[in-house]
């Protein structure tokens, strides 16, 4: 395996296509609806997985690289142009691109590491919760979402947030707004973000952040996956509710929802200056939200597509199997000599009179009487008569 500048942008332009793919599975509900919400899930996981992977892999002969000619060298004749300043330093356009790419990508990664850190903080200093009602509603569904395991996830009421949510992996906490919900909606908010829970959403979810820092100039990568990414997993979680809450307190769980779009609405400006960010029941989208709420209405969906899971995988082993690198070849010998490269589908002898015109890629290179003393390699070129075609001048490459 290894990992270079070209491996990491084959590896954003790869999470690119399969975010292209996951949108048009995403939003167009009747592909949805057949291949099942799990099937989707999945396919953000390898996606979300290959961002952790730029790499090339050369030893089992998975990964093939590609050679470009005109337009990667192009690029980088470009960005590799020195600029020259006082006492004769120079540096690139590719140094100034690596900087600003590692600055930005930096500031972004402390900026988000500082608001969990803030947060967590914040959740520590809250009072723990007393009320006898909900811990006798939270056991309930804790044991309908886990079974048999002990229950030790904290339930904490906050203020300043807008929507209930699930904080942190090895000893996470639910966090619940300052809303009256109806004893069989907490239920549901419960069952919930403990379903959250247990789809490791949370730390998934981190994931994806660290992964838009290092991609943020692609906004396939840092603004349209991490948006998908909360979306399919609310859907998720409203698909694994279905097998949990009976049919007939479906309303009651659509209900819990509008009330905590009403409560974040009520609340927006306290809200979106603290935790809005970090909850994972985002309610701020409104195509999002409908598309949620027709979910619920129509409760019964297929789960998966055995299908769309192979072709899920396939696209995931496909994104490792190309690199895109330049392919620079030298213009002039040691003796400063023009170098000319023979490319078969535009070299040919030109017949003039008893000599004959040798042209490499479409340029003159030199006239011979004998083809027979000509070397191995051009031995096999075809030849033309003069009124045969045009002859149109080429660079030679």
């Amino acid at each position: 395996m290894e990992l270079s500048l070209p491996a990491l942008i084959t590896c954003s332009i790869s999470m690119s296509l399969l975010s292209i793919i996951l949108y048009i599975a995403l939003r167009w509900n009747y592909l949805l609806k057949k291949v099942g919400i799990l099937s989707v899930y999945i396919l953000m996981i390898l996606t979300i997985i290959r961002g952790c992977f730029p790499l090339d892999i050369y030893k089992p002969g998975l990964t093939k690289t590609y050679e470009s000619l005109v337009i990667i060298p192009a690029i980088q004749k470009i960005i590799m142009t020195p600029v020259t300043y006082e006492n004769h330093h120079s540096f690139s356009v590719l140094d100034l691109i690596i900087i600003m790419w590692i600055v930005i990508g930096s500031f972004l990664f402390i900026k988000k590491s500082v608001g969990y850190y803030r947060l967590k903080q914040k959740i520590s200093q809250m009072p723990r919760l007393s009320s006898n009602n909900i811990n006798q509603v939270y056991q309930r569904a804790f044991l309908n979402v886990f079974k048999s395991k002990n229950h030790n996830i904290e339930v904490i009421k906050m203020e300043g947030i807008s929507t209930p949510a699930a904080f942190g992996l090895f000893h996470p906490v639910i966090l619940l707004p300052n809303i009256e919900f109806t004893e069989t909606e907490l239920y549901c908010v419960l069952l919930h973000e403990l379903i959250h829970i247990k789809h490791r959403d949370w730390g998934i979810k981190v994931i994806m952040d660290f992964i838009s820092c290092i991609h943020w100039w692609n906004v396939c990568v840092s603004i349209l996956l991490p948006s998908m990414l909360q979306q399919i997993q609310e859907l998720y979680v409203d698909h694994s509710m279905e097998a949990i809450v009976p049919t007939q307190n479906r309303l009651d769980y659509a209900n819990s929802i509008l009330k905590t779009l009403r409560h974040a609405q009520s609340n927006r400006k306290q809200v979106m200056d603290q935790t809005s960010y970090y909850a994972l029941c985002n309610l701020s989208n409104k195509k999002n939200l409908r598309q949620r709420f027709y979910y619920i209405e129509k409760w019964k969906h297929k789960k998966k597509s055995n299908t769309f899971i192979a072709f899920a995988v396939i696209l995931f082993i496909f994104s490792f199997t190309f690199v895109f690198e330049a392919r620079n070849l030298p213009e002039y010998d040691q003796n400063g000599d023009d170098v000319f490269y023979l490319e078969k589908d535009n070299s040919y002898y030109l017949k003039n009179g008893n000599f004959f015109d040798l042209y490499l890629n479409g340029e003159y290179f030199y006239t011979t009487e004998d083809l027979t003393q000509v070397p191995n390699d051009f031995k096999d070129l075809p030849i033309y008569e003069k009124g045969d075609f045009k002859i149109g001048r080429a660079s030679c490459r």
